[in-house]
């Protein structure tokens, strides 16, 4: 095990000398988007159901800003997962304390033989089958995370898409969603992001977008996730989509 971790934390830090010189310009808001600081964006989550904006609460507790230009996969898993209040075996940055970090999401052997790990990960980001495998093999102290794909063939149109999101918002999971930006009107390609809400008055989700140093938070329409869906990962040449978490025992 302590081989291991040497080469995780070898791992990281070719990363994080690869990422110094990161650009770190804000990029303004498309105009088909709410931001969700303004006062339209904050009435949006006061008149958001209860059933519908649960998880932005604990969301909001977790949420972090991903590691690298990349990172969106790994940093969406990890705010997901410490929302759902998962413990890691393995959390040696916090001491006595567990967490999930966008470090230890990585203490896995089955991902290492699979290829899953940062270096890969900032040099062309992760597909979104392989993401939903870093959430199925954490090791963790008791319960669980289980994570559904589906990708974007898998809709038979908007109204299923919306309907398979209100769904799992009722019962209490949580949704990372895979999308190109730039087909919902912004700057950039292939992301991750959790959404932590829905107003069915505005058809709006609340989209948590972990690149906060290029997006900040932001309401963004149905119809715009669900066109931004459908573009095939480069890598994997499938469809984008979401992922649906939940806690097992």
């Amino acid at each position: 095990m302590t081989s291991f971790i040497k080469y995780l934390g070898l791992c990281y830090l070719v990363f994080i000398s690869i990422n110094a010189n990161a650009n770190t310009t804000r990029l303004t808001l498309p105009d088909n988007v709410v931001g969700f600081s303004t006062p339209q964006g904050q009435k949006l989550l006061k008149t958001s159901p209860q059933q519908y904006s649960k998880q932005y609460w604990m969301l909001s507790q977790y949420f972090t800003t991903e590691y690298g230009t990349s990172f969106c996969g790994p940093a969406s898993v990890v705010v997901v997962l410490n929302a759902l209040q998962i413990e890691p075996a393995l959390a040696t940055n916090h001491a006595n304390f567990t967490m999930f970090n966008q470090n230890n999401i990585f203490y896995n052997k089955e991902l290492i033989k699979e290829g899953i790990n940062p270096v890969r990960i900032y040099a062309r980001g992760l597909p979104i089958d392989e993401t939903a495998d870093i959430i199925r093999k954490q090791d963790t102290i008791g319960a669980k995370a289980t994570a559904k794909v589906m990708h974007a063939n898998e809709f038979s149109d908007e109204q299923d898409f919306k309907k398979t999101l209100t769904k799992a918002m009722t019962e209490g999971k949580y949704i990372i969603i895979n999308y190109n930006r730039a087909d919902m009107g912004a700057v950039g390609g292939g992301h991750f992001s959790p959404l932590a809400a829905y107003n069915p008055g505005a058809d709006s989700w609340l989209l948590m977008d972990v690149a906060r140093y290029k997006y900040p938070p932001a309401w963004i329409k149905t119809s715009d996730l669900y066109k931004a869906i459908q573009a095939n990962d480069s890598e994997s040449e499938k469809p984008r989509g979401i992922i649906i978490v939940s806690k097992i025992s």
